[in-house]
């Protein structure tokens, strides 16, 4: 089987060492982020920062969403250890 290219092993490493970062948080940010990443992975579509926040305050069994649940943008984005980052399209 023939080895990856070289630029294949870099990105494995800079994802594994950010993951290393993102597991070694408080169990409530490794939750913040493990949520974030799986809506910005599996979305079909780009997220505005809103609607992600919004998709974070749900819980299972919520018939509304409690407004002071919405996590923070800087407390996502820093949840993420480098894997999300907020680029701001008025530019």
């Amino acid at each position: 089987m023939p080895h990856p290219p070289v630029e294949l092993d870099a990105y494995h490493v800079i994802c594994d060492d950010a993951m290393r970062r993102v597991v070694a948080q408080s169990q409530e940010r490794v939750e913040l982020a493990k949520k974030a990443l799986s809506w910005l992975i599996f979305a079909t579509r780009q997220l505005t920062v809103s609607e992600l926040q919004e998709a974070l305050a749900i819980e299972a069994g919520d018939s509304k969403i409690d407004p002071d649940s919405r996590p923070k943008t800087a407390d996502i984005i820093s949840a993420c250890c480098g894997l999300a980052v907020l680029y701001d399209e008025s530019t």
